[in-house]
């Protein structure tokens, strides 16, 4: 008998605590009672189907759990999670240690913290998860916040709230890091051209205050900003990249040919582009991967729509020397 994700979520929320209540299930969940009901009822069929014991809410509010059953989906959900988390450490050109440390270059294990940490974001109960660490970030919070704010005015740009959020909890785990003696050595030679560009010139003026000294720390900075979802509130024309510029219209206009559609409001269609087609390039360039890709569904419900982008965006990926 097969489980839905709620379903397989509230047991395993019952196994790692088997003191909880069935009001904190509702207030975790956002459940109704009636919803939890039918949910254990459904986790109470699934167990019997396998031969366990019933899981019993008592008078008290809280939920009885066999013993059996604890230590059998304990054991069985660390295995899973374990498998899971050495796959994704492989992806990224890591190792995981005989004593559970990550291994590898300090850049790929930033890359994958950052994967972590949207995907925890994106879940209900983000904030407890992040509360565990408030003794890691504590003493960042509060001088990243502020960064970003002075960011957000030298650079005449806009974070949306859901991007801030992600940025300051990542930069207080990289600053952690910093501190632990855990920085950046190395870095790809694809960063080179970000030395010398108008976005590394404003990130030393502000980075100082954050006692980031390092070269090769700020040039990974100024590359997070230059890949971030971002909207500029000044200056709309005065600092666009020429090349991507004219990437974006051509793409455009190959487009229109393709559909055989004229496009109304084109110029607002191609400024609105921009405004994600550069952050996009140095996600590609950068190797900054969003795990959040709505890729695809894209493909299996607008199959032809997609392969018609496809063949417009040609000019980009042959202009910038993506497959």
């Amino acid at each position: 008998m097969a489980m839905d994700k709620r379903v397989v979520a509230v047991l395993d929320a019952i196994v790692n605590d088997s003191g909880i209540t069935g009001t904190k299930l509702e207030e975790q969940f956002c459940l109704t009672c009636k919803q939890l009901s039918y949910t254990l009822k459904k986790v109470n069929d699934y167990l019997e189907s396998n031969h366990f014991d019933r899981i019993n809410r008592l008078k008290t509010g809280k939920l009885h759990i066999p013993r059996h059953v604890i230590e059998h989906f304990r054991q069985n959900t660390i295995v899973n999670d374990l498998k899971k988390v050495r796959a994704e450490v492989i992806e990224h050109g890591l190792e995981i240690s005989y004593d559970y440390h990550i291994l590898g270059e300090e850049l790929e294990k930033r890359y994958l913290l950052l994967n972590c940490l949207r995907r925890v974001l994106e879940i209900p109960v983000a904030k407890n998860i992040l509360a565990h660490y408030n003794n890691v970030m504590s003493d960042y919070l509060e001088k990243v916040g502020n960064v970003f704010s002075e960011i957000e005015k030298r650079f005449k740009i806009q974070f949306t709230d859901r991007q801030l959020q992600e940025l300051i909890y990542f930069i207080c785990f990289v600053l952690h890091r910093i501190d632990s003696g855990k920085g950046l050595v190395n870095i790809p030679s694809s960063y080179a051209d970000i030395i010398g560009s108008r976005e590394f010139t404003l990130m030393q003026s502000v980075i100082s205050k954050i006692n980031i000294n390092s070269e090769n720390e700020l040039v990974f900075l100024t590359a997070l900003i230059q890949s971030s979802n971002i909207q500029s509130i000044a200056d709309k024309y005065f600092h666009l990249d020429t090349l991507l510029l004219e990437s974006v219209v051509a793409v455009v206009d190959n487009f229109e040919k393709i559909s055989c559609v004229t496009i109304k409001e084109k110029n607002e269609l191609i400024e609105k582009i921009y405004q994600h087609w550069k952050p996009a390039y140095y996600h590609i360039r950068y190797h900054l991967t969003n795990t959040s890709s709505v890729y695809d569904l894209v493909v299996k419900e607008f199959s032809h729509l997609h392969e018609m982008v496809r063949r417009a965006a040609v000019p980009f990926a042959e202009g910038f020397g993506f497959d």
